[in-house]
């Protein structure tokens, strides 16, 4: 195949990256309505040694060259400070050098897009340690997310009131396995689905429709950051949910 560029306006083959948690992922998307091919990354490495590998292979088995790849969607947390630098890093680099357009999409909103149906809403949150936890509120529409509540950190009792407040009124909740056992949710029987992780093929997903919106946008590589929402080590001053 070719290996000539693509023009400024496309939007596949689409690659993604998301490194927002230790089960991290990278995703390529070949054109509109082909299911994205995901590969999962190493938990050991906290993602830099193998995240270049992973996406090398995945243009390779696709059969493109490089300089194809049109456009790259990144992860942005909040979640793992090294995880996210690594992505964010990553897909600045590779878009620069490919001339790629660029995106960056807050993790949790994946978790929405990916797992619920049109018309459901409620919360998602995952571990944020030492006793606290990244929570967003989102309803699903049925071309994307509408933000009800941005990512904020939650102290286990405001996450609870939370969750409270959602079942009143039979909301979904979305969260990792670390986050149900400390609400007391966890069912050791209960399947894998029930600690979900943002993915990168959830990402090339809600990336491929927002870039559709949008022909000719994308993000200035340089504005590109990581959703850190608190300093390395210092737990910020607790949000609570509306």
């Amino acid at each position: 195949m070719s290996g000539a560029p693509v023009g400024p306006g496309a939007i596949f083959p689409l690659l993604a990256l998301e490194t927002s948690t230790r089960r991290g992922s990278a995703a390529l998307m070949a054109s509109a309505g082909a299911e994205p091919v995901q590969l999962e990354l190493s938990a050991d490495s906290a993602h830099a040694r193998d995240l270049l590998p992973a996406v090398a292979a995945l243009v390779q088995r696709a059969g493109l060259a490089p300089s194809q790849v049109a456009a790259i969607a990144v992860g942005l947390g909040p979640g793992s400070y090294t995880g996210l630098r690594v992505g964010v890093c990553a897909a600045r680099a590779l878009a620069s050098a490919l001339g790629a357009r660029l995106l960056g999409l807050p993790s949790l909103e994946v978790l929405a897009f990916d797992l619920w149906r049109a018309g459901e809403r409620g919360l998602v949150a995952i571990d944020a340690r030492a006793g606290e936890f990244y929570a967003a509120s989102y309803e699903r529409m049925a071309d994307g997310v509408r933000v009800l509540q941005p990512p904020q950190v939650l102290g286990l009792s405001q996450l609870a009131l939370a969750v409270e407040r959602g079942r009143a009124g039979e909301e979904r909740l979305e969260c990792d396995r670390a986050t149900a056992q400390a609400l007391g949710l966890w069912d050791a029987a209960a399947p894998e689905r029930l600690d979900p992780v943002p993915s990168a093929a959830g990402l090339g997903r809600l990336a491929a429709q927002r870039l559709a919106c949008d022909l000719d946008g994308g993000d200035d590589a340089g504005g590109i950051e990581p959703l850190y929402l608190r300093e390395f080590g210092k737990p910020q001053p607790r949000l609570l949910a509306n």
